[in-house]
């Protein structure tokens, strides 16, 4: 019974988190943008730099090599010829 109480406490507590985040889906502030946890919600100065050092931070990251499709190995960039 008690752990039918923490199962429906869980699930409640689930269901609030995603009303609150359904609620502020989509409504960015320069805050946010900028990963400030404080603050006004309104934009400062250093408010542009931070977004776009984020921004180019998402973009500039390195693309995890694939696999091979014949031989299912990670192509490896050691400069060693195999074959």
């Amino acid at each position: 019974m008690e752990a039918q109480q923490k199962k429906n406490a869980s699930q409640e507590e689930y269901e609030a988190l995603l009303l609150a985040a359904s609620k502020t889906a989509g409504s960015e502030t320069w805050k946010t943008c900028a990963g400030r946890s404080t603050g006004p919600d309104n934009f400062i100065m250093s408010d542009a730099w931070r977004c776009m050092k984020i921004s180019l931070q998402k973009h500039a990251k390195k693309k995890q090599p694939s696999v091979c499709p014949v031989c299912m190995d990670v192509p490896t960039n050691d400069g060693a010829d195999d074959g």
